[in-house]
């Protein structure tokens, strides 16, 4: 039998320290660092395996891929794939899961940390040297809060939902889970949004972008939002009006906001948030939460064992 091609679009996504086990079945790996949209339907031509995390594999490029058996994504959001497509068309798809669920609530705990605590506001005295001048052996000059005495709200109970609850509860904080927006009722265990919002310390969005809350975090939204409250993102950019949350920091409504995501990424300079991008209580990672080497470890090894898994059927 002849080996199977498998083409993996933009590999650079993966840290080149990273390793990983081999497919247990004959193959060749084609690996590219990036794959640019006019490049996609080239590289796939002679291959039976496509790897992608945010390469666009949509109805278009997937007509003109006779080979092509099964789509492995590397990231849990499909979005970037035409899943009907691929049904039509006899193709399988995967996707991998849970591998964040330690990195991710981690970030959430740092940031949260980093703002209640104003590292970054610290962080610049000391870069100025300003304790060097300082009248007395403490330099107050921003907040500093405990976490354990603070109320968060988690919109969002999967994995990275609880991870978050699971770390925070440990240090004392009152954690409440809140019910999706566009619910019926609210669940036993959960919170209504709208009537608990005013009541958190902190929020952390923990769920999926869909087309019923793309960009629900909006002027209402906020405002609801006590004055000084801070506003976490580790999951979707879509999920936030930037240009409203811009307003909302500028007028000190918000205390802080901690994102690891925006509306389209990466962040370019006609993005609103780069009015604000410079202030102390502003944090904006590029996309990183999800990224430990372990996380991208136990990703890969998932990616494998999918791929695996795939051509075992396959064959029968």
């Amino acid at each position: 039998m002849q080996p199977w091609h498998i083409t993996f679009l933009d590999q650079g996504t993966i840290p080149p320290h990273i390793q990983w086990e081999a497919p247990d079945f004959a193959h060749v790996w084609q690996a590219h660092h990036n794959t640019s949209p006019d490049a996609v339907v080239e590289r796939l031509q002679n291959t039976d395996i496509a790897i992608t995390n945010k390469v666009v594999l949509d109805r278009a490029v997937l007509t003109q891929c006779p080979k092509l058996k099964y789509v492995q994504v590397s990231a849990t959001g499909m979005n970037n794939v035409d899943i009907d497509a691929c049904r039509e068309l006899g193709i399988g798809v995967g996707n991998v899961q849970g591998y964040a669920r330690h990195a991710v609530p981690e970030w959430v705990v740092g940031q949260l940390f980093s703002l209640v605590q104003s590292h970054t506001a610290y962080r610049r005295i000391q870069e100025a040297r300003g304790w060097l001048d300082s009248e007395f052996f403490a330099l107050r000059t921003a907040p500093v809060r405990e976490v354990r005495t603070m109320t968060v709200g988690i919109l969002g109970r999967g994995a990275i939902g609880q991870g978050v609850a699971d770390r925070l509860q440990a240090m004392g904080s009152n954690v409440l889970f809140l019910e999706r927006p566009t619910a019926g009722k609210v669940r036993s265990g959960y919170h209504d949004l709208n009537a608990t919002l005013p009541t958190l310390d902190a929020l952390v969005l923990c769920c999926p972008l869909t087309d019923d809350n793309a960009g629900m975090v909006n002027s209402v939204f906020l405002q609801r939002m006590k004055p000084g409250a801070l506003l976490l993102n580790p999951s979707r950019g879509g999920l936030v009006n930037e240009a409203d949350l811009v307003q909302a920091i500028s007028s000190g409504h918000l205390g802080g906001v901690a994102l690891d995501v925006v509306s389209a990424e990466p962040l370019r300079a006609e993005n609103p948030l780069c009015a604000v991008m410079d202030e102390p209580n502003v944090i904006i990672t590029p996309h990183i939460a999800w990224s430990s080497d372990e996380a991208i470890t136990a990703l890969m090894a998932q990616v494998i064992t999918r791929i695996n898994a795939f051509v075992t059927t396959y064959q029968g």
